[in-house]
């Protein structure tokens, strides 16, 4: 009977956690609405990622690692799985190199075990996730609060979104939003659309026309990586649905050619829409709006083409990406050691680096640009954990694709649960190669989190099919 209890406990306190587990892109505003500073120079406003774990987060989590202490037996049982030993040998490794990378070089000691506790933090709670007996009724709360805090968490952003484009009249060269943000914004949209609603009319209109709400913002945001998301979306369900591919998946793609062709390639350079809305006083609208996102989208386009052209001359954001992933290269190719084992959780920051950033095109002034951040998943596991740290990284993301496809294949009655999350996978791919996604705190968390849940479901499913 206290088991039972103990059970409800977890699960209310887990259901509470995913509630508020998508709050870690919380509209955080940057400068001043409208006006100027002190030096008569416009701030740009923008909705910012918190990097940070939020108390409706960690107070649900710190009841649930509390009362999982009263079911331990249940890690002993799972001690076989192969998730539970990746994710310790991880946590040893990381550890081990911390302590004796700080016992050879005890520079920068303070931040190097502070980010060694923020590493180490998810792991602890992939672990308790562990403990917990992920059956049918306990999968049935987290795919129900994770789908309330998806539509609570969807229209307040878009209020927030809203209001800040309002208030940012003729503005419309400043992009509104962070780039980490259509990440989780991506998930929430495919959770959304994929989710099976049963007969329930009324909850699949209302969960459709939040995920328009999510769609729009992805669509007008002016976040290259948000586009790229919604290719990759078209990518994963094309696979999947692979019988459908000729009939449906396959006059999509041509009719976007088209489009692209015929519509994207005429809206006009990104520049040439700035300079002609700052002389020519033009106002805001959807359409200006649409022309500024199609614009972005064909820089996305001539960059990729401009790669196999002979006199390929990176710019922009591309040109700050090559240039950090030099420095880190550089950095880490000096040494065998370095090579292999990192820098023991140091950050790029900790090289005191810097470069000229000069646009060949002359369109702003050349600036020194500091390296604070790798820009990369890869990199940044690369420098802070080596080859060896790429090849744990590799093994969780090709173990949590694997997991999504055994339990699509299997646990049937939570398919679209399963299914958002692999069609998100491809995407996310993608995202590991241009941002370090998983040094932001709350993201990390819900996603070993979501790993455990994925592991302890399988490991579940394989051992009712020996019976």
């Amino acid at each position: 009977m206290q088991n039972i209890s103990f059970q409800r406990i977890i699960m209310f306190c887990v259901g509470a956690y995913f509630l508020t587990a998508f709050w870690a892109v919380i509209p955080i505003p940057i400068g001043l609405l409208t006006g100027n500073d002190a030096n008569g120079i416009l701030i740009k406003y923008r909705l910012s990622f918190f990097n940070s774990y939020l108390p409706g987060q960690l107070i649900p989590l710190f009841f649930v690692a509390l009362f999982s202490i009263f079911s331990i037996k249940r890690f002993y049982i799972k001690s076989k799985n192969i998730d539970l030993k990746v994710v310790f040998f991880l946590s040893l490794y990381v550890f081990l190199n911390t302590i004796i990378q700080a016992g050879i070089d005890p520079n920068l000691i303070e931040y190097r075990f502070s980010s060694l506790i923020a590493t180490l933090f998810p792991f602890f709670f992939f672990f308790i996730f562990m403990t917990i007996d992920i059956n049918e009724k306990s999968l049935n709360i987290i795919t129900k609060y994770l789908f309330i805090g998806i539509v609570i968490y969807a229209y307040y952003y878009f209020n927030s979104y809203t209001v800040l484009l309002e208030q940012f009249e003729g503005s419309l060269n400043n992009r509104l939003l962070g780039q980490r943000d259509v990440v989780l914004l991506n998930f929430g949209f495919l959770l959304l659309i994929l989710k099976n609603y049963h007969s329930n009319y009324f909850l699949r209109f209302f969960g459709y026309c939040t995920a328009f709400l999510l769609l729009y913002i992805l669509l007008i945001a002016q976040v290259r990586l948000g586009y790229l998301l919604l290719l990759s979306n078209l990518l994963g369900l094309g696979v999947y649905y692979r019988k459908y591919f000729l009939k449906i998946f396959l006059p999509i793609l041509v009719l976007m050619v088209f489009l692209y062709i015929f519509y994207f390639r005429n809206a006009g350079d990104v520049y040439e829409l700035m300079t002609d809305i700052a002389e020519n006083n033009i106002e805001d609208s959807i359409m200006v709006q649409i022309n500024f996102g199609i614009a972005r989208f064909n820089t996305m386009v001539d960059s990729v083409l401009s790669i196999f052209s002979t006199n390929y001359i990176p710019n922009g954001s591309e040109r700050v990406r090559f240039m950090i992933w030099d420095r880190i290269l550089s950095s880490v190719l000096q040494s065998p050691l370095s090579m292999i084992f990192g820098s023991g959780e140091l950050g790029v920051h900790s090289l005191k680096d810097s470069f000229l950033l000069n646009d060949d095109r002359g369109l702003y002034y050349a600036t020194f640009w500091d390296v604070n951040t790798s820009e990369s998943q890869f990199f940044d596991t690369l420098f802070r954990r080596g080859l060896i740290g790429l090849v744990f990284l590799y093994t969780i993301y090709f173990r949590f694709f694997y997991l999504l496809r055994y339990l699509i294949s299997f646990d049937k009655k939570f398919k679209d649960f399963y299914l958002a999350f692999y069609v998100w996978f491809f995407g996310f791919f993608v995202t590991l190669i241009f941002l370090p996604v998983l040094r932001d705190r709350a993201f990390a968390l819900f996603f070993f989190i979501a790993y455990a849940i994925l592991s302890s479901r399988a490991y579940i499913i394989r051992q009712h099919d020996k019976l």
